[in-house]
C-alpha cells in the first residue's frame, strides 16, 4: 500500500521536482502519507490469541468448521464472470480473505501485506480469493491495486458473508482469513471482530507450511 501511494504521489508532482519548495511540499506529503499509512496498518495477532491448530472467531454465529467442508458459494469477478468456490476442488487450494472494502485502510494493508506470500502460494497451489461487499466498480479498483494473482470477487448483497456466519451490521462483514484445502474442507480459521487485528504474512506463512505443505492436489 505504501508504495502504491508513493507511485502516485512521484507521478502527481514529477512536473514539479525542478522547484525546490514545490520538492519540499512533495517530501512532505508523501511523509504525512507515509505516517497516516503506518497509523492505518493492521496489527499482528498476539500469539497468546494465534492458533495454529483450529479456527479462532471471537464473536457469535460462526458458520464454518475446522475439518468440515467449506459451504460453497458463486460471485461476479471483476469481469462479471461468476466464479464458484467448488470451481477450485481437485485443482487449487483457496486463502479466502474476506474484508470490509476498498475504502477499508486495515483491509487493504493486510492484502498488501500479503503480496509477500505469492511466491509461496504458487510453490503450493494455492489461490488467493479476495471477497467484500464491494460493488464491481470498486472491485475493479481493488484489483488494479494488486497482482494479477489476486482473485476479487462482489459480494454486495452479503449471500457468502451470511452463509459463512460473518455478518457484522447491515453493511459489514467481520473480516476473516480462511484457509481451505483442495477437497473444499476448512483447514484452519481466523476472524474477528476488531478490523485492526489480523493475522499478516509472517503467520500465513507458518499456517500454510504447517498445513498445506504436505497436502498433494
Amino acid at each position: 500500500m505504501i508504495r502504491i501511494i508513493i507511485k502516485k504521489m512521484r507521478g502527481q508532482y514529477s512536473s514539479k521536482f525542478n522547484d525546490k519548495s514545490s520538492g519540499y511540499k512533495t517530501q512532505l506529503s508523501i511523509l504525512s502519507c507515509l505516517f497516516l499509512l503506518a497509523a492505518c496498518s493492521i496489527s499482528p495477532v498476539e500469539k497468546s490469541h494465534f492458533k495454529f491448530e483450529g479456527g479462532v472467531a471471537d464473536f457469535d454465529g460462526i458458520k464454518i468448521a475446522v475439518g468440515q467442508p467449506a459451504p460453497d458459494f458463486t460471485l461476479s469477478d471483476v469481469d462479471g464472470k461468476q466464479v464458484s468456490l467448488s470451481s477450485f476442488k481437485g485443482k487449487k487450494h483457496v486463502l479466502l480473505v474476506v474484508y470490509r472494502g476498498n475504502w477499508c485502510p486495515y483491509c487493504m494493508s493486510q492484502l498488501d501485506s500479503f503480496e509477500s506470500l505469492l511466491p509461496l502460494l504458487g510453490r503450493y497451489d494455492i489461490q488467493l480469493v479476495g471477497v467484500s461487499p464491494d460493488l464491481l466498480k470498486k472491485v475493479n479498483k481493488t484489483t488494479k491495486k494488486f497482482d494479477n494473482d489476486y482473485i476479487f470477487l462482489s459480494d454486495e448483497n452479503m449471500e457468502m458473508i451470511d452463509l459463512y456466519g460473518l455478518r457484522k451490521d447491515a453493511t459489514l462483514p467481520h473480516p476473516a482469513t480462511i484457509l481451505i484445502d483442495s477437497k473444499g474442507e476448512v483447514v484452519w480459521f481466523y476472524a474477528s471482530s476488531n478490523f485492526k487485528v489480523r493475522p499478516d504474512a509472517m503467520q500465513m506463512r507458518k499456517i500454510i507450511g504447517k498445513h498445506i505443505r504436505n497436502k498433494g492436489i
